[in-house]
């Protein structure tokens, strides 16, 4: 009988896997696995005092009784995985928008060029195809008579923004410092 150290570490591994599955489906109980660990490692209590070919007979008894071998997937995920999508659904919603409008692939990489995106649409990355999409969608919305309305944070900030300009005026131009003691800017 070889000691566990040389027998592959994998498939105790493989043991323990295939009993607490088929423990899971009720197929095997602890006696029963004690059963066959006694049988087919002639008397042994514990799944690393069984040899290779044990080990193989024990296996493949429990693919007899239902258990699949599942391996794992290992490496790297396959080139293109989660930013390709994502650039495919982009390039399927302009095409979309694109046959909406009545123009070509085109007028879509012109909106992209003049962004100072790359001139091919499949060069460019997901979050760039992302704005075309949305200057398509606003071309749609113009043309239809309904132009996008800026949000109400973005039309405060640029009141706030006209306000500050005004009343600032020539006393910032100046660096007049009496005007800014007074008191006579809303900051």
């Amino acid at each position: 009988m070889k000691p566990y150290w040389k027998v592959k570490g994998n498939q105790i591994g493989l043991i323990h896997v295939a009993k607490n599955d088929l423990m899971s489906k009720g197929v095997l109980t602890e006696e029963s696995y004690r059963d066959c660990l006694k049988n087919f490692g002639d008397g042994a209590k514990h799944a690393n005092e069984l040899n290779q070919a044990q080990m193989d007979a024990l296996l493949q008894h429990f693919k007899d009784c239902g258990w699949v071998y599942i391996p794992k997937v290992r490496g790297k995920a396959p080139r293109g995985g989660k930013e390709q999508r994502n650039k495919d659904v982009h390039l399927e919603a302009i095409r979309t928008a694109l046959g909406a409008l009545g123009k070509d692939w085109a007028y879509a990489k012109g909106i992209a060029v003049q962004m100072g995106y790359p001139q091919e649409l499949e060069w460019c990355s997901a979050e760039q195809l992302h704005l075309v999409q949305i200057a398509l969608i606003y071309q749609e919305r113009r043309e239809a008579g309904n132009p996008p309305q800026p949000r109400p944070e973005t039309i405060a900030k640029r009141r706030r923004q006209a306000k500050k300009r005004s009343t600032c005026g020539d006393a910032c131009a100046t660096g007049d410092a009496k005007a800014q003691e007074l008191g006579d800017f809303p900051f």
